[in-house]
C-alpha cells in the first residue's frame, strides 16, 4: 500500500547528475494556423463541460472487468514497452503477437516485447475507459483527502493513485493510435483527455498526485510531437499557446503536503494544549514518527538521542514562548522537542511558501541557496528541524520538473510557428527568429527569453538551455527540425 512517506522517496536528491546534452530530430509539412485560431483546443471546450465531480468516473475504470488487462502482468509490460517504442517501429502492422515473442538481453533476461498495434487497438477500445473521457470532460476533481490527511498526517494511504496512473496509459495509447491512424481530431480529443486528468490530480492537495499529473501530461506532449510531424497534421500553435502557464500550479500540493506534515503527530492543536502521559507519547512515537525517522535514515531509538540534545533549547524556547515553568516540568521531554521542531518545521516551511510569490527564474535561485541551508543544517546535524526534512529538501525538484512540461509547450509553439512560417513563405525556414512578423515569438518559460535558434544548411536547429541556478543539473537539449 502506498503512502505519503513512501512515495516521497522517489524524488531525487537535488544537485545529482549532469546528463550528457542530447539531440532529436524533428521533420515536419509545412503547415498554415487554423481559422478560426482556435479551431483546435487542447482542453476541454467549456461546451463540452458538464458540472459534476470527476472523480467518481475515474473511479469506474477500477472495476474488475476494466482492469482485467493489467492483471496479466505479461500484457502489461508489452502495453509499457510499446509508449516507449520509436512512433515508426510502434506503428507498424502486422507484427506477430507479443504473446509469441520472446526477447532476451545481454545477461540472458527476458525482456517484455513491445504490443502490436492490432493488440492495442483491441485493448483500448472497451467502454469501460469511454469513463475516462467523461471524468475529463467534468467541472472538478474532489478527491476527499483532506479529512484522512488530517487523520493520518503522512502515513495518508494512496491505494488509487497507481490506478490513476494506469489511466493515464491508457489515454497515451488511444491518442497515439489515433494519430497513427490519421485520425487528427480524435488524437486532439484524447489530448485534451490526458491534460485535463492531469489538472484533476493537480486538485488533490498532495504532492505525488501532483507529480502523477505531471508524468501524464508530459506523456500527451510527447503524443502532441509525434501527431505534429505527421501528414495533413493540423498547426495546434494557437492551442498550445492557449494552455495555462504554469499548465500545473503547485501552490494547493504545497500546502496539501505542508498539512500532513502538521498532522503527522495528530492535531497539531492538541498536542501544543494538552500535556500527554509518557504513554500516550511513547503511542504517538511508535504510530506516528517511526517510519518519518527511517526515511531521514534515522531508527526510532535515535529520536531519544534527538531529544536528550535538543531538550534544553526546547525548554528554553517554550518558556520564552510564554509557557509556564509548572507545565514545561510536568511535560515530557519528547513533547517538548516535538514542539520545538514543529516550530522550527514551520520556518522552514514558510520560507518555501515566500517562493511561490516569486517569478520561476527567481524561485529557483531562491531554492538553490534553500537547498544549501537545509545540506549545512545537515552538517552541523541540527536536528530539531527533523520534522518535514525529505519534503521541504526535495520540493524545489518538483518545482523544476512542473516546469519542463512548459518548456516542453514552449518548444512545441516554436515547431509549430517553423510550420506555419514555411507554409507562407515557399516552404523555406526562417534565417532568424526576427523574420517571422505574423505569430508572437515564443519565450522559455523560466528565462523569459526566446529559445536559440539557428540555420543550419537545410535544417534549423532549436536549443532549450539548461536552467541556470537549477538545485537539479539538467541538460541542454537540442532540436534538429528538417522540413519534408
Amino acid at each position: 500500500m502506498l503512502n505519503l512517506i513512501a512515495l516521497l522517496c522517489l524524488v531525487t536528491w537535488p544537485g545529482a547528475m549532469q546528463a550528457p546534452a542530447s539531440s532529436q530530430k524533428i521533420v515536419i509539412s509545412p503547415q498554415a494556423v487554423p481559422s478560426p485560431a482556435f479551431r483546435y483546443v487542447l482542453l476541454p471546450p467549456l461546451k463540452d463541460l458538464n458540472t459534476g465531480n470527476a472523480v467518481q468516473h475515474y473511479y469506474r475504470c477500477f472495476s474488475p472487468d476494466a482492469m482485467y488487462y493489467y492483471r496479466q502482468p505479461a500484457f502489461y509490460e508489452s502495453i509499457k514497452a510499446w509508449l516507449k517504442t520509436p512512433y515508426e517501429q510502434a506503428a507498424r502492422k502486422g507484427l506477430p503477437s507479443s504473446s509469441q515473442l520472446k526477447k532476451t538481453n545481454d545477461l540472458g533476461e527476458d525482456e517484455p516485447v513491445p504490443a502490436t498495434r492490432e493488440e492495442l487497438s483491441t485493448f483500448q477500445q472497451s467502454t469501460f475507459y469511454d469513463e475516462i473521457d467523461k471524468a475529463a470532460r467534468r467541472t472538478y476533481a474532489e478527491w476527499d483527502y483532506l479529512a484522512s490527511m488530517k487523520e493520518h498526517g503522512m502515513m495518508l494511504q494512496l491505494p488509487d493513485l497507481q490506478g490513476v496512473r494506469l489511466l493515464g496509459e491508457i489515454v497515451q495509447i488511444r491518442a497515439r493510435l489515433a494519430v497513427m491512424e490519421g485520425e487528427h481530431d480524435r488524437a486532439i480529443h484524447h489530448l485534451q483527455t490526458g491534460l485535463a486528468m492531469a489538472q484533476h490530480l493537480n486538485q488533490a492537495n498532495i504532492l505525488v498526485n501532483s507529480l502523477t499529473g505531471i508524468g501524464i501530461a508530459r506523456n500527451m506532449t510527447k503524443v502532441v510531437e509525434e501527431l505534429i510531424q505527421t501528414p495533413g497534421a493540423p498547426n495546434l500553435y494557437w492551442a498550445l499557446t492557449n494552455l495555462p502557464q504554469p499548465l500545473l500550479d503547485l501552490r494547493q500540493a504545497y500546502a496539501g503536503d505542508r498539512l500532513a506534515i502538521e498532522y503527522l503527530v495528530g492535531d497539531p492543536k492538541q498536542l501544543e494544549e494538552r500535556i500527554l502521559t509518557k504513554e500516550e507519547m511513547n503511542d504517538l512515537v511508535q504510530k506516528k514518527l517511526k517510519q518519518l525517522l527511517r526515511m531521514d535514515g534515522l531508527v526510532t531509538n535515535e529520536l531519544s538521542m534527538i531529544v536528550l540534545k535538543e531538550y534544553p533549547r526546547a525548554k528554553t524556547w517554550l518558556l520564552e514562548k510564554g509557557r509556564s515553568a509548572a507545565d514545561v516540568e510536568k511535560m515530557t521531554a519528547t513533547q517538548a522537542v516535538l514542539l520545538f521542531a514543529m516550530s522550527r518545521y514551520q520556518i522552514l516551511a514558510d520560507e518555501i511558501a515566500k517562493s511561490f510569490t516569486m517569478p520561476f527564474s527567481e524561485r529557483l535561485a531562491f531554492a538553490q541557496g534553500f537547498v544549501e541551508k537545509v545540506k549545512t543544517l545537515r552538517v552541523q546535524q541540527d536536528m530539531s528541524y527533523f520534522l518535514g526534512f525529505h519534503f521541504i529538501a526535495y520540493y524545489p525538484n518538483v518545482w523544476v520538473a512542473a516546469y519542463d512540461v512548459d518548456r516542453d509547450i514552449t518548444l512545441l509553439r516554436c515547431i509549430e510557428l517553423l510550420r506555419h512560417y514555411a507554409a507562407g513563405h515557399q516552404r523555406k525556414l526562417p534565417a532568424s527568429w526576427d523574420e517571422v512578423k505574423d505569430l508572437p515569438i515564443p519565450v522559455d518559460p523560466v528565462t523569459g527569453k526566446r529559445l536559440t535558434y539557428q540555420l543550419v544548411g537545410d535544417h534549423a536547429i532549436i536549443t532549450l538551455d539548461a536552467i541556470a541556478n537549477s538545485p537539479i543539473a539538467r541538460h541542454a537539449r537540442q532540436f534538429e527540425i528538417y522540413l519534408k
